[in-house]
């Protein structure tokens, strides 16, 4: 029996889209897609605090800023680690976000395409992707788990 063509999110077949498949179709955009997220954390709180934080609104990443800007990108990941280290090697547990964070986080504009977001995800191994507005305004996050829940409605 044959299957029918896809039509959701046909866009996510790269390769197809660049051969004419969907020809004059606009390619999908990431804001259709990323979860909008209001939460950062401030950079010179603890990573307890951020831990809290994460809990509380079922997160596992918070982009860490600084004057209202992003400055980088805690992890629950990069977290439980420093709390490992703490216990392991006396490293300080109550240490400021600012200071264990990525400092160079992916960031990009709302209205790029669901194809190079996930194609410079995959290139260059990002968790995520912070999003942001014209106005360099923080409105949502794509993160890895955000991609595997587009393919799993193809």
């Amino acid at each position: 029996m044959e299957r029918a063509p896809i039509q959701i999110f046909p866009e996510l077949f790269i390769g197809k889209y660049k051969r004419g498949l969907f020809e004059g179709r606009s390619p999908m955009l990431i804001k259709s897609v990323m979860a909008r997220c209001p939460y950062t954390i401030l950079a010179e709180l603890s990573v307890y605090e951020a831990l809290k934080k994460m809990e509380v609104y079922n997160i596992h990443h918070l982009p860490v800023v600084q004057e209202q800007q992003i400055v980088g990108l805690i992890s629950e990941r990069d977290i439980k680690l420093v709390m490992a280290l703490s216990r392991a090697v006396g490293f300080p547990e109550d240490v400021e976000v600012g200071k264990i964070c990525s400092q160079e986080p992916y960031i990009v504009n709302e209205n790029e395409s669901l194809a190079e977001v996930t194609r410079q995800m995959a290139e260059n191994r990002h968790d995520c992707a912070l999003i942001i507005d014209e106005a360099d305004n923080f409105v949502g996050i794509f993160t890895n788990v955000d991609a595997c829940r587009c393919l799993s409605l193809l």
